[in-house]
């Protein structure tokens, strides 16, 4: 996998990981992909933006079944509009629900597909890399020492030899345009 993304992800909503990957899947057939909202940071929206068609982009993601719901009720709402990195807004199919935080900024992946692993798996990430905001770069293991570092984007980087293995449950699969803003 030469682009991905590692996030975090739990219960919303009062919906269970797996109630959540079963709808989303219902979602693919019927639209032809679905939607994973995400708080992505702007660097990271940018570099995948700057990816082809032809480039494959993960999400890899540890389950965490006790995570804290953060949804607050009231305040979640159903995104029906997305923007393409070009602009371009769409509406978002009848038939995708997708859910955001009013009066936050967020973005969605575009997922073609769901892999859920029997078990947990070691990934390593340690050949992973990551532009920052200050346009730094450095390493995921470097990033996963910063507090709740997820839903960034990493390129490998076959010169970095270091090993950093983190659990995995969920491998979602993008489709171009990988990501769009939601609202």
């Amino acid at each position: 996998m030469n682009y991905l993304f590692y996030s975090v992800i739990g219960k919303h909503a009062s919906e269970s990981v797996d109630e959540i990957i079963r709808r989303k899947a219902n979602e693919i057939q019927l639209c032809g992909f679905s939607l994973w909202s995400a708080k992505i940071d702007r660097q990271s929206i940018m570099q995948v933006s700057k990816l082809s068609e032809e480039d494959d982009v993960y999400v890899l993601c540890k389950v965490n079944k006790n995570a804290k719901d953060p949804v607050i009720s009231g305040k979640v709402f159903s995104a029906n509009k997305m923007v393409y990195p070009t602009g371009e807004v769409k509406p978002i199919p009848s038939g995708i629900n997708t859910t955001f935080t009013k009066g936050k900024n967020y973005q969605a992946y575009v997922v073609e597909s769901y892999n859920i692993l029997d078990e947990e798996k070691d990934f390593n990430f340690g050949p992973y890399e990551t532009l920052l905001a200050d346009n730094s770069v450095k390493t995921f293991s470097q990033r996963f020492k910063c507090f709740q570092f997820q839903n960034t984007f990493g390129k490998i980087n076959p010169s970095i030899d270091e090993i950093c293995k983190k659990k995995i449950s969920v491998i979602m699969k993008l489709k171009y345009p990988f990501v769009v803003n939601i609202y």
